[in-house]
């Protein structure tokens, strides 16, 4: 079985084909990087891929599931922020924790983990909205990697991140 399985995949908006028959697989503990122009349908593939859009035809898996039932073993950062700038960042992780089922306590000691493995620790109860273009990103990263993900999908994860931040 198949990590991502995607078969004939085919999205269209309005008149405009952006997924045009893809087929793609990849296995377990594999690395897989898509590249192409701006435009060629790339993000589209991701979000499909993360459930975050459907298809117009053809097939999406997540290790045997279509994404919409295999959520919890994806974790996902798009292109864009998303994580709230009214919330410092340990709010920010205790509220996805809480999303992926997990008991406020077990959220808190989570979210405390996942600031110390991105390096955000120090800047835990700082809003969001204060964080730097690059401490955004990684906290962003934090909510994509909790325990049980199988499937990270990083939508340009380098976007605003500094060469350091970068290599981490």
């Amino acid at each position: 079985m198949f990590a991502i399985h995607v078969e004939n995949l085919v999205k269209t908006y309005d008149s405009r084909r952006v997924l045009d028959g893809v087929n793609l697989d990849v296995q377990e503990g594999e690395f897989y990087a898509l590249m192409g122009p701006n435009g060629s349908g790339k993000t589209t593939l991701a979000s499909i891929i993360a459930a975050v859009k459907t298809q117009d035809n053809g097939i999406a898996e997540v290790y045997g599931n279509r994404p919409a039932q295999a959520k919890e073993f994806i974790g996902y950062v798009p292109q864009e922020n998303f994580s709230s700038p009214k919330l410092s960042g340990k709010e920010n992780l205790v509220y996805f924790a809480n999303l992926l089922g997990y008991s406020r306590g077990q959220a808190n000691q989570l979210a405390v983990e996942m600031l110390k493995n991105v390096g955000l620790s120090e800047e835990a109860d700082k809003r969001v909205a204060k964080y730097s273009g690059g401490m955004r990103k990684r906290l962003e990263v934090a909510t994509a990697i909790f325990p049980g993900i199988k499937v990270l999908i990083l939508n340009e994860p380098t976007t605003g991140l500094d060469p350091a931040a970068r290599r981490a």
